[in-house]
């Protein structure tokens, strides 16, 4: 008998790069990908965030994918 996924999943952690495959424009057959899978995390409200991965998140999103999100300080 053939299980249904969701019944077998209590919660799901998502991955830093799913975040950052969802929200690069760059990665034509991945953004895609990525956001269905969390529309259906956030369907099913089986997707889990910690700060960690948020954190990894704006890290890589502001320093690698957008560097020029970067601001100069002047004093």
């Amino acid at each position: 008998m053939k299980k249904d996924f969701h019944a077998m999943a209590d919660r799901i952690l998502i991955d830093t790069n799913i975040l950052l495959y969802a929200y690069d424009r760059a990665e034509p057959v991945k953004q895609p990908k990525a956001l269905a899978v969390l529309d259906r995390l956030v369907t099913w409200r089986i997707g889990v965030l910690t700060p960690q991965v948020l954190a990894e998140f704006f890290v890589n999103a502001t320093r690698k994918l957008y560097p020029r999100f970067k601001e100069k300080v002047h004093f």
